[in-house]
């Protein structure tokens, strides 16, 4: 979950609100309700390893924001683009970390059944279906709202454990779980129409979580193998798509966060080695942007991929047994860049890009060990790197 979708407790009959107008507000003033919220402010991220989970208001000119006690609050505005980008996958593993371990497996069914009673007035024509087979499973489905559909299905001989929570309109999720190793998500969505499918199975202790809000935004994640693999998603916006897998023996890690309309995002890790991939896509106004990351083999690779702006395309390929790491950074227009690293050697390479309609491709394969550096700001600029061994 991100930061900000945090598990706290709110006074009941105190009505609280985001900036963006939607006002949450619990049935009976009697009780103390625990519900799962977002952040307030699209400038806030809120953390903490320590939080005592109690309502605070901080009354501001857009209106009062709810504060858990004990978290902080980072303006993004005020870091540098990569600190910011990166302090948000930070964050979001913290929390996700701590709502696991704190939180989450002290829910009980008395909790959400008042949950429930306080939003029936509004709930209706929701669907939810549950199927386990095997030991120690869990799984738990939240609905507040209308026209909900969420399943979850879980079977094989390990622990598995699916949380589900939905707060809008017609929202979907389908999780499925199954064979030998002990598989968890959560999915998170508020909003409208968003969708989502997350698949686990095999032999790995395999992680997904997502979060959506807005509106008919979907995601795909599916985990497949013997390695231990973990999945984060963040969808924020209207109409943004992605889809995630990875599967084999390896130890793989994919973190994506989606901002604006219409952006899209695919990757895809095999293979035994150790890969990483973390894709940033737009801000508020960011705008079908486009990224594809995909790295398989026995080597160690990573990807770090930033695009802001509008229709800004990249691809990056990275395969084989060397050490690879990609950096690229995209803001503008119509800026596009390819990166492709094979090979067993080490290689290395960073793009920069901002402006309009900017060309970057690097080529770096074979056994040696390569740096690539591009920097293009303006318009029409482009730049092609070709680093090869001797045959």
């Amino acid at each position: 979950m991100r930061p900000g979708s945090l598990l706290i407790e709110g006074i009941a009959g105190v009505p609280f609100h985001s900036e963006r107008g939607m006002e949450y507000r619990f049935a009976d003033s009697r009780h103390t309700l625990s519900i799962g919220l977002h952040c307030t402010s699209p400038n806030e991220v809120y953390f903490s390893p320590n939080c005592s989970n109690r309502l605070h208001k901080d009354f501001t000119s857009g209106g009062s924001k709810v504060v858990p006690a004990g978290f902080s609050a980072i303006d993004r505005k005020e870091n540098s683009t990569s600190s910011r980008k990166r302090n948000w996958k930070i964050h979001f593993r913290e929390t996700v970390n701590q709502y696991r371990r704190s939180t989450m497996k002290r829910i009980n069914v008395t909790l959400f059944a008042f949950l429930f009673m306080a939003g029936m007035a509004y709930a209706q024509d929701n669907q939810s279906s549950v199927e386990q087979d095997g030991n120690d499973n869990q799984a738990t489905i939240t609905q507040v709202g209308s026209g909900h559909w969420a399943g979850v299905t879980q079977e094989g001989s390990g622990a598995d454990e699916a949380m589900v929570f939905q707060m809008g309109q017609d929202h979907s999720i389908n999780v499925a779980q199954s064979e030998d190793g002990s598989h968890y998500s959560t999915s998170y969505q508020t909003g409208e129409g968003n969708s989502a499918s997350v698949s686990q199975s095999g032999s790995g202790n395999n992680s997904s979580d997502i979060e959506q809000r807005g509106m008919d935004n979907w995601a795909e994640v599916l985990q497949k193998g013997k390695g231990d693999d973990e999945s984060e998603v963040y969808q924020s916006g209207t109409d943004n798509a992605l889809k995630v897998s990875q599967g084999a023996f390896g130890t793989h890690y994919s973190f994506i966060s989606q901002l604006g309309e219409n952006n899209y995002a695919n990757v895809r890790q095999r293979g035994s080695g150790a890969h990483t991939s973390e894709i940033y896509q737009g801000d508020e106004d960011g705008y079908s942007n486009n990224a594809q990351v995909n790295q398989d083999g026995s080597g160690m690779h990573t990807s770090v991929l930033e695009q802001d702006g509008e229709h800004n395309y990249a691809n990056v390929l990275q395969y084989g047994s060397g050490t690879h790491l990609s950096e690229a950074y995209q803001s503008g227009y119509d800026n596009a860049l390819s990166v492709n690293q094979t090979g067993a050697g080490t290689f290395k390479s960073m793009i920069t890009q901002s402006g309009e309609d900017n060309w970057a491709n690097v080529i770096q394969n074979g056994d040696g060990s390569n740096s690539s550096k591009i920097n293009q700001s303006g318009n029409s600029n482009s730049a092609t790197v070709i680093q090869t061994a001797i045959p």
